[in-house]
């Protein structure tokens, strides 16, 4: 609580921030390089116009070759992460990265420099910012000699058609985002940001790492090592690149914070407002592009600032109060049965408290209410608080319990306690008096944790595991059409389940070896249900059936869009789009089906568009299915 006496000038400081991380889709693949081929077996591993190692990732100079470094290679082969030939380093995430010749110039005059050439997951859009960001650590060799630069010049270009060149030793191509110039990097233990916003013309498909040149210039640079220059040894610019990526900016990457400069003391004026962007560009209410301005009257003050891939819109209100407030609090709490320390929220000039004390706080061993006057140069002020001290409060009692898969949600009886209060997750800061709904529709286990509260003081978290069994049910189509000369599993496998078919088998899955009605007893300690499914064999004219329709609304039927597979089929890939364009669900996997979730939100019903490629086994003829799909709930 706080009371107010004769208030005279203060100075408060109050700034809440309203800001968001973006979650946008990184249009880079692989950008850690973790994905391969084939595990790197020496230098020189990341080829033109084909993959050997590294996925999605290029050269597109013929004549130079990147370099493919991991921790699956072998530790003698000179690629193995960390001891690779061209230098030490870990990898910045994950296990591995790539290493680019920047710049080369040898002693007879040949120049070259290597790049990292891949597409992109979407083409740019006209118009939008894109940030771009990759990190690179440039290095030295004891193995190998060189006349060593520290360079300040690498970048990204992008492009709306692949990059490729089997004639010149190096591209010349526009910087969308380049290193700062003039700040040579030369630390070989660190990874180096480079970063910018790229502002795209539309359609650029591509994206290019490295030094370009349209005269085939040294770049600028110092040497690194030796100390000095050798005559008789080649230049060498050496990177190592890691962690690529490229998200279109939203407006999750907007950051807004609002300032409340509150003065009692008329003497703060001149103050100096400051923009929390750093080495960015501005723009203030007042016409100033500096990143701080110095106001002399009351008023609202807005700068937009955009640094590095954030756009900050702050908002300053000066204003002269003429009074400030002590507020020692509404109540403090000891649940151990300790002292308690009291404290002013405000820096005063003198202190009275309850207690006799003239110091800022007091400890206390006694529970009561206590009362503090202070004096400062805005006035007098009084506030008192109430302190509650009392031992630990003991976890309630819980037990582990199971559930049938769509089973209602239950209200739990085995927790035993008092005043209860239900969290979903371990760190949670605010607990519920109400249970909270358990989601029965998907098996698995939940965990809740649950507290009980005594006085004040509230106990530790203790969790209760929730098992959800699979309910078993309808599950088999009522027509099954297959190849008849390669007939595929029929069932599918849940954990704890038993199965009993009409053939005498106890498998989860059978292959069909006629046409007729195949049965099948599914039990657990859910229940037991009889499935059945008719045979049908066909001669395969076509391999992949798509329904048209399906409804994900959680009563277990129909609840998921996938196609149907009549005979065998290679390059798998299907691709949903809803009717704005925006790629809602892809996989090359033909077991995984769609649940009518877009970025983990239930979609909106309607018309999604789809197209589907494959190709048939029997005639090696790539096939592209398109069609429409009604999502019903």
């Amino acid at each position: 609580m706080h009371s107010k006496y004769i208030r005279r000038c203060i100075w408060v400081f109050f700034a809440l921030t309203l800001s968001c991380t973006g979650y946008a889709q990184n249009l880079v693949t692989n950008p850690s390089f973790e994905d391969y081929n084939n595990c790197p077996t020496g230098i020189s591993g990341i080829g033109f116009g084909s993959y050997p190692t590294v996925k999605d990732w290029l050269s597109p100079v013929q004549s130079t070759t990147p370099d493919y470094l991991h921790t699956c290679a072998s530790p003698l082969s000179g690629v193995h992460v960390p001891e690779v030939t061209f230098g030490h380093q870990w990898a910045r995430t994950g296990n591995a990265y790539a290493g680019i010749i920047l710049w080369e110039e040898r002693t007879n005059g040949q120049k070259f420099a290597e790049y990292l050439h891949t597409k992109l997951l979407l083409p740019m859009l006209a118009g939008r910012k894109y940030c771009v960001t990759f990190y690179v650590n440039p290095t030295i060799s004891s193995s190998l000699s060189f006349n060593y630069m520290a360079v300040d010049e690498i970048g990204a270009s992008f492009s709306a058609s692949q990059v490729s060149t089997t004639t010149s030793s190096w591209l010349s191509l526009p910087y969308h985002i380049q290193s700062t110039a003039g700040t040579f990097m030369n630390d070989t233990s660190a990874w180096i940001r480079v970063t910018g916003i790229y502002t795209a013309a539309g359609g650029e498909e591509w994206m290019t790492i490295g030094r370009f040149s349209s005269t085939g210039n040294k770049p600028n640079h110092t040497v690194a090592f030796p100390p000095t220059p050798s005559a008789t040894l080649d230049y060498r610019a050496y990177m190592y690149i890691d962690d690529v990526s490229v998200y279109m900016i939203t407006p999750a990457d907007t950051f807004r914070a609002r300032h409340d400069s509150i003065y009692c003391d008329k003497s703060r004026l001149p103050m100096v407002l400051k923009s929390r962007g750093v080495n960015g560009t501005y723009q203030w209410s007042t016409g100033a592009t500096t990143d701080n301005i110095t106001v002399n009257a009351d008023g609202q003050y807005l700068c937009y600032s955009v640094a590095g891939c954030g756009v900050y819109i702050d908002t300053f209100n000066v204003k002269y109060l003429g009074e400030t407030t002590l507020n020692l609090g509404k109540e403090l709490v000891s649940c151990n049965m300790q002292p308690v320390t009291i404290k002013s929220n405000i820096a005063f000039g003198n202190y009275t408290w309850s207690t006799g004390a003239t110091t800022p706080d007091i400890t206390v061993s006694s529970p009561g209410t206590y009362w503090l006057r202070v004096v400062n140069n805005c006035g007098t002020f009084t506030d008192t608080v109430r302190v509650y001290i009392q031992g630990l409060t003991p976890p309630p009692i819980v037990r582990d319990t199971m559930l049938c898969q769509l089973a209602e949600s239950p209200i739990l009886k085995n927790v035993s306690g008092s005043n209860l209060h239900w969290y979903t997750h371990p760190s949670a800061n605010i607990g519920s008096p109400v249970q909270p709904l358990i989601y029965s529709k998907e098996i698995g286990r939940t965990t809740l944790y649950v507290t009980q509260k005594m006085g004040k003081c509230e106990s530790e978290k203790v969790p209760m595991n929730i098992d959800v069994k699979y309910q078993p049910k309808k599950e088999l189509p009522a027509r099954t059409e297959m190849c008849s000369y390669n007939p595929v599993l029929v069932g599918g496998e849940y954990p704890g389940v038993k199965y009993l078919w009409n053939n005498g088998s106890t498998a989860c899955c059978v292959k069909p070896v006629r046409e007729g009605v195949l049965r099948v007893s599914v039990s657990n300690e859910c229940g037991t249900y009889i499935d059945s499914t008719r045979i049908v064999f066909l001669p395969c004219d076509e391999c992949i059936h798509v329904p048209n329709a399906f409804s994900p609304n959680g009563d277990g039927m129909n609840d998921k869009f996938g196609v149907v597979l009549s005979c065998p089929v290679s390059n798998f890939h299907i691709r949903i789009y809803n009717r704005w364009g925006e790629q809602v669900f892809e996989s090359k996997d033909i077991r995984h089906q769609w649940t009518g979730t877009e970025t983990g939100l239930y979609a909106d019903r309607g018309t999604y568009v789809y197209i589907l490629d494959y190709t048939p086994e029997s005639t090696n003829a790539p096939i592209r299915l398109k069609g429409n799909i009604t999502l019903l709930r």
